[in-house]
């Protein structure tokens, strides 16, 4: 639920999330307002992909306003991106027993004997974006936000991968990619076999009789090692990788790419 608050007779954008923890305020936010920040140890954030953000320092004793119901809470600093706080469980638990109605976007509770209704704004809600807006976006962020749903909620948008890399383009770009794309057609074509042997292959002497680190395994969350999976898979089977027997072993990351699908990896070997 979001809305718009009020901090020292400033106006904030609030999301008000049950999925989060902790209260947030976003560094731009504080910077602009002044609060005074104290110093904290370093703490993580975890994320909604499961990956951790460190950060520190928090602002005790900010006066909020949301409508007419006024309280204090203390928020911890982190790059929020598209609003200015968030009010978590931290928060919420202090409510009591709250009455929410998603469809009209309120909140209900009771404080001190008084009833009191928060109201969400349902302008600052998602809403569908048609294609001809989609062109006058000027912001990236928002671009590939809106282009990853658009992807997850529209499998048919585009019948064939090369369509769907061209679309938005205007008519001389799309010339030209074609172009670029038949001129370096061997760039771009699936890599079937492991690479040519060199002059020099690239060797790490061993001392005699030394054995391998006993090292614990990398941990990392199930959806990683299903893509990893998938991907090692994939590559025995186009040959560019080949099983071994070796003592030896380094960890793989994988990494997300900049893309317009969202949520693919590169997989980074030794």
């Amino acid at each position: 639920m979001k809305l718009q608050g009020e901090v020292k007779g400033s106006i904030a954008l609030v999301l008000i999330d049950s999925g989060a923890s902790h209260n947030f305020i976003s560094a731009k936010l504080v910077s602009k307002l002044g609060l005074p920040i104290e110093s904290t140890p370093l703490y993580n954030v975890r994320l909604g992909d499961g990956h951790k953000k460190g950060a520190s320092g928090c602002c005790q004793g900010v006066k909020v306003k949301l409508g007419n119901y006024r309280f204090e809470e203390t928020f911890f600093l982190f790059e929020l991106g598209g609003v200015d706080m968030i009010l978590g469980v931290a928060w919420l638990a202090t409510l009591g027993e709250v009455k929410v109605n998603w469809k009209t976007l309120t909140m209900n509770f009771c404080i001190n004997g008084q009833q009191v209704q928060i109201r969400g704004d349902p302008k600052l809600s998602r809403t569908l974006v048609t294609p001809k807006a989609l062109n006058k976006e000027t912001e990236i962020e928002a671009v590939s936000l809106i282009w990853e749903l658009e992807s997850a909620d529209q499998p048919n948008a585009y019948h064939t991968e090369s369509d769907r890399k061209i679309v938005g383009l205007t008519g001389k770009q799309t010339t030209e990619l074609k172009d670029v794309l038949k001129e370096c057609a061997g760039v771009f074509e699936e890599t079937k076999q492991l690479p040519p042997n060199r002059e020099i292959d690239h060797k790490i002497p061993i001392k005699a009789g030394i054995d391998p680190i006993n090292v614990r395994p990398y941990r990392y969350p199930h959806l990683l090692k299903t893509e990893i999976e998938k991907q090692v898979d994939e590559m025995l089977k186009a040959g560019i990788i080949r099983p071994s027997n070796s003592p030896y072993s380094s960890p793989v990351i994988l990494v997300k790419k900049k893309d317009a699908a969202g949520g693919s990896m590169w997989i980074i070997g030794p």
